[in-house]
C-alpha cells in the first residue's frame, strides 16, 4: 500500500513539472484565418525590410487580416508582423484609396493627442497620431478601446498591424488589449503560416493548436524586443555551422535576414561549397531532396530546399538574404521562411515561445497556453 502511494505521488509530480502541456480543452481564444497574397519584396508599398543584396521581380507570400475599425467599421487590409506591436492606418486625407480611415465618421473615435510614430528596418516609416476606437475582427468580435496610430505620413500604404510583444501598461499590444476585454484569458497567441499556396494560414489568440505542429513544443525565453538566442544551422552533409546572434521570429519580413559575415558561410555551403559575387545559385538546387536544419537550444526545424531558392530571371537567389548593419544591428530576422515550417507560440504574459516542426493540416486541438 505504501509502495503504490509513492508511486502514485511519483506520476503526480512527474506530470506537474513536465514540459507537455495539462491544460484544459477549448479555453477562450479568438481564431481567425490569413489572407496569403503574392508579392513583390522589393516593392514600395509592400517592403518593410529591404536586403542589401538587389531582390527585383523576386516574389514571396505575405499574410494579410481583413479587418475593421470604428462604429461605421472601415474595412481594412493589413499585413500581420510579429516584429512590431502597434497597428497603423493611413489617414483619410492621404492620396491613397485603399485602407482609409475617416476618423470623423466614426461616432465611438478619441483623438489621444499623442504623437505616433512607427520605423522599420529598411528605412520604412509611419508618422501621425494616436486614437483609440473599437477594432473588429473577422468573425464580428469587438476589442474596445483599442490604441492605433492614424498617420498622414509613411513610406508604404498597406498598414502593418503589430501583433508582437509590446509595452503591458499600453491598449495597443492586441494580445494584452484582448484580456483586458476579457475576450482571451491568456495574452499570448499562435501562428500557423500554411506552406500550400491554395491555403490560408490561422492565427489563433489566447491559445494553442497541438494539431498544428509535431511532438511537443520546445519552450524558449523572450529576449527584450521579442528575440530569441539561436544556436546553429544544420546541413544535410552533416556539417553545422554555429549561429553567431539572436534573431527576431518576425512575421513581417519575407524571407531569412542576416549579416553579411553570418550569411556568406552558410550560403556557400549551401551552394555546394561556392557563392556567386553577385549572389547566384543554380536553380537545380530547388529539385534537391534536402533540408536545411536550424536548431534554436533543443528544438530543429526542418526547411527544404526548395523554399531557400526562389527563380530570378534565368538563375535563382536564396531566401537567406543579406541586410545591413543599420537595419540588423547585431542580430538577424527569422521571416516567413522560417515560420512557414515553425509553429509558434508566443506567451507576451510571461515572456516565453513555444517552437516545434509545423505540420500543416484540417486538423485542431485546441488548448490553453501552459507556459
Amino acid at each position: 500500500m505504501i509502495l503504490n502511494l509513492v508511486s502514485i505521488i511519483i506520476l503526480l509530480s512527474s506530470i506537474l513539472t513536465s514540459a507537455n502541456p495539462v491544460a484544459k480543452r477549448a479555453p477562450k481564444h479568438l481564431s481567425f484565418p490569413l489572407e496569403k497574397v503574392e508579392i513583390n519584396e522589393t516593392s514600395n508599398d509592400l517592403n518593410k525590410r529591404s536586403s542589401d543584396v538587389p531582390l527585383l521581380n523576386s516574389y514571396n507570400w505575405a499574410y494579410f487580416a481583413n479587418i475593421a475599425v470604428g462604429s461605421n467599421k472601415t474595412p481594412l487590409k493589413v499585413q500581420i508582423d510579429t516584429g512590431s506591436y502597434s497597428l497603423w492606418v493611413p489617414e483619410n486625407t492621404t492620396q491613397d484609396s485603399l485602407n482609409q480611415f475617416n476618423p470623423f465618421k466614426s461616432k465611438t473615435f478619441k483623438n489621444e493627442t499623442k504623437v505616433y510614430g512607427a520605423a522599420y528596418g529598411g528605412g520604412a516609416s509611419a508618422r501621425g497620431y494616436f486614437g483609440n476606437d473599437d477594432l473588429w475582427l473577422p468573425d464580428g468580435t469587438k476589442v474596445p478601446n483599442y490604441e492605433f496610430g492614424v498617420v498622414n505620413q509613411y513610406s508604404r500604404s498597406i498598414p502593418f498591424w503589430g501583433i508582437g510583444q509590446g509595452s503591458k501598461a499600453e491598449n495597443y499590444t492586441i494580445t494584452l488589449a484582448m484580456k483586458n476585454a476579457g475576450l482571451i484569458n491568456h495574452a499570448g497567441l499562435s501562428l500557423d503560416l500554411s506552406t500550400d499556396v491554395n491555403k490560408k494560414g490561422n492565427l489563433l489568440f489566447g491559445a494553442i493548436d497541438k494539431a498544428k505542429y509535431e511532438g511537443d513544443l520546445t519552450i524558449l525565453p523572450l529576449l527584450p524586443g521579442g528575440y530569441i538566442a539561436g544556436k546553429s544551422f544544420t546541413f544535410s552533409n552533416g556539417k553545422v555551422i554555429d549561429l553567431k546572434g539572436d534573431f527576431l521570429l518576425d512575421s513581417g519580413a519575407a524571407f531569412i535576414y542576416m549579416l553579411k559575415e553570418w550569411a556568406d558561410p552558410i550560403l556557400t555551403e549551401l551552394g555546394g561549397g561556392k557563392l556567386d559575387p553577385d549572389y547566384n545559385f543554380d536553380c537545380s538546387l530547388r529539385n534537391e531532396n534536402k533540408n536545411l536544419t536550424i536548431n534554436l537550444n533543443g528544438v530543429d526545424i526542418n526547411i527544404p530546399y526548395y523554399d531557400l531558392f526562389y527563380q530570378y530571371g534565368s538563375t535563382c537567389k536564396s531566401t537567406i538574404a543579406i541586410g545591413s548593419k543599420s537595419m540588423l544591428g547585431n542580430s538577424g530576422l527569422f521571416g516567413d521562411t522560417f515560420l512557414r515550417y515553425a509553429y509558434a507560440a508566443f506567451s507576451y504574459e510571461n515572456n516565453k515561445v513555444g517552437i516545434a516542426q509545423a505540420v500543416h493540416n484540417d486538423e485542431t486541438d485546441i488548448i490553453d497556453f501552459y507556459f
